[in-house]
């Protein structure tokens, strides 16, 4: 009598994990079902900046641009919000209908987070956030939308070259070196040495390694190492006019004075 009543339990238990197994199976084909998936909510893309960032060199005229366009559902409105440093999001407008073009004025900015011109530093950021209304409800789109705090910066480009009272002493050098522009506001130059490696040791050097120039709102810095492990510095710089000196060493002990030629006037106000 126990072994049927042990049977018949075994029994029961298969039935029931066959019929789940069954259920189970059509739920997930059902979900997956091209007739029953539906889209639900929407979020912003953005595209076509305009600068990009508040340029705190010329604040009155400083703004950013940008499109903004939905994925997913139909959007009813959109409510762009703005926070400051990663604080408190406040509403800054409603659009109404997408695609749309939004610009931001930093003067449009500033009165929307309560703040002055003052408060700024560079390394600030603004930050835009969106809210869509659909049919279904209101969605958050998760990525925002950085606008940060700099100057602008505009020293790429070829220039002339002089270099004299160089490490090996000799007559001054002449040429052209290129400024590439790496990332916004960050260069490298063709040539560090201006001339004086080929000068001095009869070519240039295989690499420059990680040296970097950035420029921010007009003070430089010269940063990383070159391909040697060294470290480079400027000094006594100045501007006059479409010339640019300054005195340049290594913790090799490799220095010189260049004179930059600015072929397009005069430079910006650089210090260091």
């Amino acid at each position: 009598m126990k072994k049927n009543n042990i049977l018949y339990m075994f029994f029961s238990l298969a039935v029931v994990a066959l019929l789940s197994s069954c259920v189970g199976e059509d739920r997930f084909t059902n979900l997956f079902n091209e007739n029953e998936y539906t889209v639900q909510g929407a979020v912003i893309e953005t595209s076509n900046v305009v600068n990009g960032f508040f340029d705190l060199g010329d604040p009155d005229n400083a703004s950013v641009g940008l499109d903004m366009s939905s994925l997913g559902a139909a959007v009813n409105a959109t409510e762009v919000f703005m926070s400051y440093n990663g604080g408190e999001s406040k509403s800054f407008a409603n659009v109404s209908s997408l695609p749309s073009s939004l610009t931001i004025t930093l003067n449009e900015a500033l009165s929307a987070m309560g703040l002055n011109l003052a408060d700024l530093a560079v390394g600030d950021a603004f930050a835009l956030n969106f809210e869509t209304s659909t049919a279904e409800g209101t969605f958050k789109t998760g990525k925002s939308f950085p606008i940060p705090v700099t100057c602008k910066s505009e020293l790429a480009g070829m220039y002339d070259y002089s270099t004299e009272n160089y490490f090996c002493e000799g007559d001054a050098v002449t040429g052209s070196v290129e400024i590439v522009e790496s990332s916004a506001g960050v260069y490298v130059f063709s040539d560090w040495a201006f001339g004086t490696y080929q000068a001095c040791y009869g070519g240039e050097a295989q690499s420059w390694g990680s040296l970097s120039l950035t420029d921010v709102c007009n003070t430089l810095t010269v940063g990383g190492l070159d391909n040697y492990g060294d470290t480079w510095s400027y000094s006594n710089l100045s501007v006059n006019g479409d010339k640019l000196t300054f005195t340049w060493e290594n913790t090799y002990g490799e220095s010189g004075t260049t004179t930059l030629t600015n072929p397009n006037g005069d430079w910006p106000p650089l210090s260091l």
